[in-house]
């Protein structure tokens, strides 16, 4: 594979540059997701040059993109239906056959397994009113990585 063309990435500093801020500037930006960002290391962070166009133009349109998670409770539906639809009960009904050894175990059962968990954990923490910031880790370990 071959190294990408010195101008393909960007550094912060040349972004900052180029758009007329500090890099800090344009730290705020990556972290907050309205530039995206490859991290190298612990102090190079590099820019691709599609991500910084792409800021660019939507910059100058006056649009940034939507970054508003999406409603904890559908998302949690969701998930919950995907469970489901891929194993004929619930999370929480499945975690209880899990528990009294009712699979086999496999590479499947043990991905069902941390799916199940994690559904059930986010439906606890959505039930005791936990923020999205803790929920949204716990959901996206629900969700559907395999096919099982």
């Amino acid at each position: 594979m071959s190294p990408d063309p010195p101008d393909s990435y960007l550094t912060v500093k040349q972004v900052a540059d180029h758009l007329g801020m500090t890099p800090d500037g344009v730290h705020k930006l990556i972290s907050r997701g309205h530039l995206r960002a490859v991290k190298r290391s612990a102090r190079k962070t590099l820019i691709t040059r599609p991500a910084f166009d792409a800021y660019v133009r939507r910059h100058r349109l006056g649009e940034l993109p939507n970054l508003d998670r999406p409603n904890i409770q559908s998302s949690l539906a969701v998930a919950d239906q995907g469970f489901m639809e891929a194993t004929g009960v619930s999370a929480a009904d499945w975690l209880e056959r899990w528990k009294h050894d009712e699979f086999e175990d496999s590479i499947e059962t043990a991905q069902l397994a941390v799916r199940a968990t994690s559904l059930v954990a986010a439906e606890r923490m959505a039930a005791d009113g936990e923020g999205q910031s803790k929920l949204f880790p716990a959901l996206a370990l629900a969700g559907d990585r395999s096919s099982a």
